[in-house]
């Protein structure tokens, strides 16, 4: 049996890292991140979303669905 802790420590880091510092922080992995796209752009819409209307808001969340 092996420990998958290693493998979650150093996807947790990687997120602290990426979280704390930006992408320039992990760039040596950022080309092996599955979904990159996905997740750039679900983290754009985070940090812009509070100032989207209702229909920006719908349009943008259907996309996920």
């Amino acid at each position: 049996q092996t420990c998958a802790l290693p493998i979650c420590v150093g996807s947790m880091t990687g997120q602290i890292l990426g979280a704390v510092y930006g992408l320039d922080s992990v760039s040596d992995w950022a080309d092996k991140i599955e979904c990159r796209k996905v997740i750039e752009t679900l983290a754009s819409d985070l940090e812009t979303m509070k100032s989207w209307d209702e229909a920006e808001i719908i349009a943008k969340t259907s996309q996920y669905c």
